[in-house]
C-alpha cells in the first residue's frame, strides 16, 4: 500500500506552496554519484586575501566533519602540523565587508554536506556584493583567534552556539511567552500580537495556535534546523510536548500517517515575503528525513527541492517585500509505502 503524504494542518503567518510531481517509484537505488556534493572550504578567515586559502572538495554526504578536515589535510602541505585534532571547522555567517554576524563550531561526528544543504537560498556564496550575508565553512586551529587586516570578527561571547542556542530555545517561558496562543489567560487580538510580538523578540518566531504553527520572518539566520533540532522532534510523538518548531509539524504528520493509516495534508499559506517556501524546504527536508531507511530518501528530496525553483520560474513576480514572489499556488504530494518509506 503506498500512502499519499504531505503532513497535517499548519498555518502560517508568513506561508504558501504547491508544485506538482510526477508518480513515479524510486525502486532503483541511486547511482554513489549523487551522494557526493562539493563543498567549499575557506582556511583560518571567513573572507582570506590568498585566493589559495580557499579549497573545494567533493563530500559524500554520510562523511563527517573529522574525514573532511584530514581530506584538506591531505590535499595541502603548507600546514604546520597534519593531526586532525589540531583543526577545527566552523559554520559562519558573515559579510565581505568584515560583519561576522553567527559563527558555530561542527562537531568532529556532524555531516558538512547535510548542514550545507540547510543553508538558505538567500546566503548563497554566488554574489560578491559586501553586505550580503552568507554563509562559508572557515578552518582553524584550535585556540585561534581570528586576526588580520582583511576582516573585523565580532566577539566571540556575542555570536551563538548551537549548544548554547538550543539550550535557550528549549527553556522558552510558559508564563510570559506562551508557546500556545490557546492557552493565553485573556484571548483578544491585542494580547494575540503582543505575545507573538514578545516571543519574536526573544528569538523565537514559531508558536502553536493548537495543532495549527504560526511563523513570523525573522529575516535572518537561526541555526534551529540542523540535525540536532532533527534528532530531537524526530523522537517527540506529542505536539507541544517541545517547543513549537516545523519539525514538529512533520513529525506529528508522518506518525499520525503511519498510524491511522490515512493520507495527511500540511497547508502553508501567508502574505508575500513572508517565508512560505523556505518552511516547504524545511517540511520536506524532515518529512524525508524521517523516512530515510534505504538510499532513496535523499534522492527524493533533492528532486523535490530541485523541482521548486523549475516551477517557480513560470509564474514568480517582483513586489514591493520580495523579489522572487509566488504568483501561484503550488501543490506537492509525497508517496509513501507502508513501511514509511518514501515511494515517490
Amino acid at each position: 500500500m503506498s500512502l499519499d503524504s504531505l503532513s497535517t494542518a499548519q498555518g502560517q503567518i508568513n506561508l504558501l506552496n504547491t508544485g506538482i510531481f510526477p508518480r513515479r517509484a524510486l525502486t532503483i537505488a541511486a547511482p554513489e554519484d549523487c551522494h557526493v556534493q562539493p563543498v567549499t572550504v575557506y582556511l583560518y578567515t571567513f573572507n582570506p586575501e590568498n585566493l589559495d586559502h580557499k579549497i573545494k572538495v567533493d563530500f559524500h554526504k554520510r562523511a563527517t566533519t573529522e574525514e573532511l578536515i584530514e581530506k584538506i589535510l591531505a590535499q595541502r602541505d603548507d600546514f604546520t602540523s597534519t593531526n586532525i585534532d589540531d583543526f577545527e571547522i566552523y559554520e559562519t555567517l558573515g559579510a565581505l565587508d568584515g560583519r561576522t554576524f553567527k559563527e558555530r563550531r561542527l562537531d568532529p561526528g556532524e555531516y558538512p554536506v547535510a548542514v550545507q544543504t540547510l543553508w538558505p537560498r538567500t546566503l548563497s556564496d554566488n554574489s560578491n556584493e559586501p553586505t550580503i550575508p552568507k554563509t562559508r565553512f572557515v578552518m582553524k586551529t584550535k585556540g585561534s583567534r581570528p586576526q588580520g587586516p582583511n576582516i573585523t570578527f565580532v566577539s566571540t561571547e556575542t555570536s551563538s552556539t548551537i549548544d548554547s542556542f538550543l539550550a535557550k530555545f528549549l527553556t522558552q517561558p510558559q508564563d510570559r511567552e506562551y508557546a500556545d496562543l490557546c492557552m493565553l489567560p485573556e484571548l483578544t487580538e491585542q494580547t494575540l500580537l503582543d505575545n507573538l510580538r514578545d516571543r519574536f523578540n526573544s528569538g523565537h518566531i514559531y508558536t502553536y495556535i493548537g495543532p495549527i504553527l504560526v511563523a513570523v520572518n525573522p529575516f535572518n539566520f537561526f541555526p534551529i534546523y540542523n540535525p540536532k533540532y532533527a534528532r530531537l522532534y524526530s523522537q517527540s510523538r506529542r505536539l507541544g510536548a517541545l517547543p513549537p518548531h516545523i519539525f514538529a509539524i512533520a513529525d506529528i504528520t508522518y506518525h499520525n500517517m503511519l498510524r491511522i493509516k490515512e493520507s495527511q495534508c500540511v497547508v502553508i499559506s501567508g502574505e508575500s515575503g513572508s517565508g512560505k517556501t523556505e518552511s516547504t524546504n524545511f517540511l520536506l527536508h524532515h518529512l524525508t528525513t524521517l523516512s530515510q531507511k534505504g538510499s532513496d530518501g535523499s534522492s527524493v528530496e533533492q528532486t523535490l527541492l530541485s523541482a521548486g525553483p523549475v516551477l517557480e520560474a513560470f509564474g514568480n513576480a517582483v513586489t514591493v517585500q520580495n523579489n522572487n514572489s509566488s504568483r501561484f499556488g503550488k501543490f506537492i504530494k509525497v508517496n509513501y509505502r507502508e513501511n514509511g518509506m518514501v515511494s515517490g
